[in-house]
């Protein structure tokens, strides 16, 4: 399932295939505050994409959690660290039907800080975490802008 693009599809204009990729993109409604809830629509939807032929699916910003948190303590009650619940149950998914998933979280990070981050997972379990840099006013708590990688 490769073909060559033209101009390369690596560096420097090489002439390395280019692999394809079935990718869902997956709008949801995550309701702020109903965990259980959102992961279970969460499977559906990841379910639905990979039995039309996805590879990748992409799901919304805090998706485990929805948004927009009132007050900072309501994000810490509702985040979770990168290997907690509801990060295991989307690996369960990952290795269940082979996929990568990508979406984002309220990460409760090692120091107590909260942040809102993105993960990218396969069957191999978590394979990066990435913390938003700049929040605006409609994420996590009504953090200001510019405020990079600070918590609260």
């Amino acid at each position: 399932m490769t073909d060559s693009v033209e101009g390369g599809a690596g560096a420097e204009g090489s002439k390395a295939p280019a692999p394809h990729a079935c990718v869902a993109v997956c709008q949801l409604g995550p309701v702020l505050g109903r965990v259980e809830a959102n992961l279970g629509t969460i499977e559906a939807a990841v379910r639905d994409a990979a039995g039309n032929g996805a590879q990748v699916v992409v799901l919304p910003e805090l998706v485990t959690t929805g948004y927009v948190f009132e007050s900072a303590p309501e994000a810490r009650g509702l985040a979770e660290p990168a290997d907690g619940p509801s990060l295991r149950a989307i690996t369960a998914l990952a290795v269940e039907l082979d996929l990568v998933i990508v979406g984002g979280f309220a990460e409760l990070a090692a120091d107590d800080a909260v942040y809102n981050s993105a993960f990218l997972i396969d069957r191999s379990g978590v394979r990066a975490v990435y913390r938003k840099a700049t929040c605006g006013r409609t994420s996590i708590g009504g953090s200001p802008q510019g405020r990079s990688l600070l918590p609260w």
